[in-house]
């Protein structure tokens, strides 16, 4: 009889962190900000974790994004007389 041992890898939040927000940033670069929200609401989770002020800071700029230009396009403009 054989025994098969899987080994799973145990990631530091600080390397998760950074990848998630790697991730993000090459789909804000792609131009599709639905992809990017989802990795970063998941890097929201582990930021409070981090001890690099690195990571820090670009979860904070990756989160205060300015808005798409073009989504702006599409928001209806209210005129009140």
């Amino acid at each position: 009889m054989s025994c098969v041992c899987l080994l799973y890898r145990q990631y530091t939040s600080d390397y998760k962190l950074e990848t998630y927000l790697k991730v993000a940033r090459l789909y804000l670069e792609d131009e599709d900000p639905v992809q990017a929200e989802a990795y970063i609401n998941r890097a929201s989770l582990l930021q409070a974790e981090s001890t690099r002020e690195d990571l820090q800071i670009h979860y904070k700029v990756s989160r205060h994004r300015p808005p798409n230009p073009n989504h702006l396009a599409l928001t209806p403009l209210v005129l009140t007389p």
